[in-house]
């Protein structure tokens, strides 16, 4: 990992969870699959799940985007990624079955179910509100409503650049949190569950409304921040956060995490080792490391330079994936 140390990217775990999800649902030798899902993997799951239902409960995103986004800081697409793995679970029913019937998957499909209600839980409820919240009227269109981040967005323009691709994994997210599977012989439509509000079905319409009538726009931009650098600025380098273990590659302990003549971004481990609670972890806070402050306050996206990766092959395919599937649904 770069600077010596693992990190956490939310995104990087929500699609942990959905390649997971799909072995456990899909991989036809259910033997294999209790043995790659033992007691140590299944904690490792439920607690990937817990801490994505933590940070949407706490909205942890939009507090620090910079960090909880390390690699892939886009808001929608976390959301997004998410929802794949509630609706994977959720139109799996014969699946579960399968799992539920057999002896040595029983605790496994228990550990599916669990995580299928904690997941719908928090995205019909915090997660739903969060982005009505994030809901944006297209000037001059009434009847269109879209979700954009941070591309070409500064204090004086706002030029919306990311809103296609913000719009159509937002509108995936939607689909996937509030309809359902309705599965015949030869296609596989989509029907709202029965608890979706009104307004969140106008939201939907107006979103697809938004997506139609724009993708295909000469002055469309497709850009979206998919991927980026873990660094982007001050505020997101690893040596200035907590830590309690400094050591070289070499095996050398650095006692003095204030002592700058000891700072070699190319063999020095800075990282957290076991578990800190949360007096111990204000106290590291308050601490110096390399005798600057814990960057605390996250300074917006715009603010900065820092490298990206967006692509309109990306793009596209998300926005016809949504309209795809809302063409699919029952009203």
């Amino acid at each position: 990992m770069p600077f010596h140390a693992n990190n956490i990217d939310l995104n990087v775990v929500a699609n942990f969870l959905f390649g997971a999800t799909n072995l456990i649902l899909n991989h036809p030798d259910k033997y294999y699959i209790s043995k790659v899902f033992e007691g140590e993997m299944q904690k490792m799951y439920s607690d990937s799940i817990d801490l994505l239902v933590f940070s949407i409960k706490n909205d942890i995103i939009s507090w620090r985007q910079d960090l909880a986004l390390l690699y892939y800081p886009s808001i929608f697409d976390f959301y997004w990624l998410t929802s794949r793995i509630y609706t994977t679970i959720k139109n799996s029913e014969n699946e579960l079955k399968i799992l539920e019937d057999n002896s040595i998957t029983k605790d496994i499909f228990n550990l599916l179910n669990r995580s299928k209600i904690n997941l719908e839980n928090v995205l019909k409820n915090e997660l739903t509100q969060t982005m009505l919240s994030k809901l944006k009227k297209n000037p001059g269109y009434e009847n269109q409503l879209f979700l954009n981040e941070f591309l070409g967005n500064t204090a004086n323009f706002t030029r919306n650049e990311d809103s296609l691709f913000s719009t159509s994994v937002g509108l995936n997210t939607f689909l996937n949190i509030w309809t359902s599977d309705v599965k015949d012989s030869s296609k596989i439509n989509l029907h709202f569950d029965e608890n979706t509000t009104v307004e969140v079905k106008h939201v939907i319409d107006k979103l697809a409304e938004y997506l139609s009538k724009n993708v295909h726009n000469f002055f469309a931009s497709y850009e979206g921040a998919f991927f980026s650098g873990s660094y982007k600025s001050p505020n997101t380098d690893e040596y200035l956060f907590p830590a309690n273990f400094f050591r070289f590659l070499n095996g050398t302990e650095v006692t003095d995490h204030n002592d700058v003549s000891k700072l070699d971004f190319l063999h020095l481990i800075q990282a957290v080792k076991g578990f800190v609670d949360e007096e111990n972890y204000n106290n590291l806070l308050k601490d110096t490391y390399w005798t600057f402050p814990v960057p605390l306050d996250y300074v917006p996206f715009n603010l900065d330079i820092f490298p990206y990766w967006s692509s309109p092959s990306m793009t596209l395919s998300v926005n016809y994936l949504a309209l795809a599937k809302y063409r699919s649904l029952i009203k």
